[in-house]
């Protein structure tokens, strides 16, 4: 169905989305040109991906996030540009941003309505969406796939044939096997699109539309070993209590970077659009395409609602911590459903020039926030670990605080100086939860550091330096206090309180033993985004 729009606010929705689009794909260079190394959880993935043999790779995805298909393109980049060659996959990065936003406009066109405003307003100029989803990560490919299967389900529906079931089958499959979100995702859009169907009486839509879900569900089978090898240690992983208070918490902070005012947008925009279509629904008028735009309607109001309400029920039942990155399917599905009903039920010219000049101030409040946003590095580890090689000798010692950064010094550290993480663990190239287990476990919670602090200890003693890459907590004013051995209490396994005693132990020792402890000034220190801003500190000097 195509909507008819008169001429002079045709041209001036088509300027704004034209003008939009060249504002989003400004703003993802200069998020490729600004990110620069990849920060430790770009760096895990790419050490799976590049493991010498397929069935290395295929026995180690459990530590990464990511199923199997992601992990085979990072693969095949890294044999052409090089694993090492951060510049290649940050232009691998750039081209998924950009193509998030060409599928934007794929799907707007499949549904009737030809420019996707809102869209691109609040996912393509999000600096969250374009930090995350242009990262050496899936979140960006998992984007695309949502858009395509949109506009693959939506298409089956309204012309069922073989052809087009198999694109959904094609576009589901490649949806879930790029994140295991995307599952959910799969799901409310199957269910929006049989809504439509089961509305048109067209049974046949209705079950293939089911049917490429389901067949896509199915194929995830494959993943059983994997998802059974990485429950061994999820529970390092998890929060106590996951509920709607956090999740609207952590929203919030995913949206901000755009502006404070962002989450009250987006809840507005999403209460008013199920408003009109709750009273869509009641009106009865001759309308012509009203048929057209009902289905839109139906298909965008069912795939939000099961989408939102199945998207907060898997964020429960995982548990985990909820990183920006986890909200990416989730935006990318609502900001889709908004733009359909958007393009269904703002009708009028008046309606549409409002609309417009909404955008229009949106747009203008967001590119400044976005802008600063984006042009942060994502992690000064290579910076730090270049500066280590020029300061340490072969006598002195490294130490990585906490243990996970060691993913990044693993990529980038090459000075003569040995190097260990706090606590020592043998395996550093991707993120060994199994092996942290075991540490947390101990029944003596100083043990896991006793290799480390000798270490410590015959390196200052011997006149040597010890460095430490991270962060080094500050003394709590009573003695450290030493955690009973995980799970405790019940069944609970506090990583992050044993990284803190552990950390809390080694600056117990450095100022114990060490004549002197400072912390080292960074050259060429800038603003980093979260998650990768190590510091670096130097203890020298020997006292019994």
């Amino acid at each position: 169905m195509q909507l008819t729009y008169s001429p002079w606010v045709r041209r001036v929705e088509t300027g704004l989305a034209v003008l939009l689009t060249m504002v989003a794909v400004w703003l993802h260079a200069v998020s490729a040109a600004s990110a620069g190394s990849l920060w430790r959880d770009e760096a895990a993935g790419i050490e799976v991906a590049i493991l010498p043999a397929m069935s290395e790779m295929w026995n180690n995805m459990h530590y990464d996030s990511f199923p199997a298909l992601w992990l085979l393109l990072v693969r095949g980049i890294g044999e052409v540009a090089g694993p090492l060659n951060d510049t290649d996959f940050r232009v691998m990065g750039f081209t998924v941003g950009v193509s998030v936003i060409g599928a934007l406009w794929i799907y707007a066109r499949a549904i009737g309505h030809s420019l996707p405003l809102i869209s691109l307003l609040l996912l393509s100029l999000s600096p969250s969406v374009i930090i995350w989803g242009d990262s050496a990560r899936a979140y960006g490919l998992a984007m695309i796939f949502i858009v395509l299967l949109a506009a693959s389900i939506w298409r089956l529906v309204e012309s069922p044939g073989a052809f087009r079931f198999l694109l959904a089958v094609v576009t589901a499959a490649a949806a879930v096997h790029t994140i295991f979100f995307n599952s959910v995702i799969v799901l409310a859009l199957c269910a929006g699109g049989a809504a439509v169907a089961v509305r048109k009486r067209s049974w046949r839509s209705a079950s293939l539309v089911l049917l490429a879900g389901l067949l896509a569900a199915l194929s995830l089978v494959t993943y059983r070993t994997m998802l059974r090898d990485a429950a061994t240690w999820r529970v390092l992983a998890e929060v106590p209590e996951y509920g709607l208070a956090l999740f609207l918490v952590k929203l919030d902070e995913v949206l901000r970077p755009a502006g404070a005012w962002t989450i009250g947008v987006w809840l507005s925009l999403l209460s008013v659009s199920l408003y009109g279509a709750w009273r869509f629904s009641k009106m009865k008028d001759a309308d012509a395409d009203r048929d057209g735009r009902q289905a839109i309607v139906i298909f965008s109001s069912v795939s939000l609602i099961v989408g939102v309400i199945a998207y907060l029920f898997f964020l429960e039942k995982l548990s985990y911590y909820p990183s920006p990155w986890y909200y990416l399917p989730l935006l990318t599905l609502v900001a889709l459903c908004l733009d359909g009903l958007s393009g269904a039920l703002v009708r009028t010219d008046p309606a549409r020039t409002w609309r417009s000049i909404g955008l229009i101030i949106l747009a203008a409040a967001t590119i400044v926030p976005s802008l600063r946003a984006v042009q942060r590095p994502m992690t000064n580890a290579h910076t730090v670990a270049a500066q280590l090689q020029a300061s340490v000798e072969p006598n002195d010692l490294v130490i990585v605080n906490p243990w996970f950064i060691g993913v990044s010094m693993y990529r980038y550290y090459r000075g003569t100086a040995p190097w260990m993480t706090l606590p020592p663990i043998g395996a550093h190239a991707f993120h060994r939860y199994d092996l942290i287990k075991e540490r947390m476990a101990a029944s003596d919670q100083a043990e896991p550091l006793r290799p480390l602090i000798d270490a410590a200890g015959r390196t200052l003693a011997g006149g040597g330096r010890v460095f430490v890459v991270g962060r080094l907590d500050p003394l709590p004013p009573e003695s450290v206090t030493v955690l009973p051995p995980s799970p405790h209490p019940g069944p609970r396994w506090p990583e992050a309180a044993h990284r803190k005693q552990w950390s809390s132990m080694l600056r117990a020792f450095l100022q114990s033993h060490a004549d002197s402890l400072k912390r080292v000034p960074l050259q060429n220190a800038s603003a980093i985004r979260a998650y990768e801003d190590l510091h670096l500190f130097v203890a020298a000097g020997w006292r019994p």
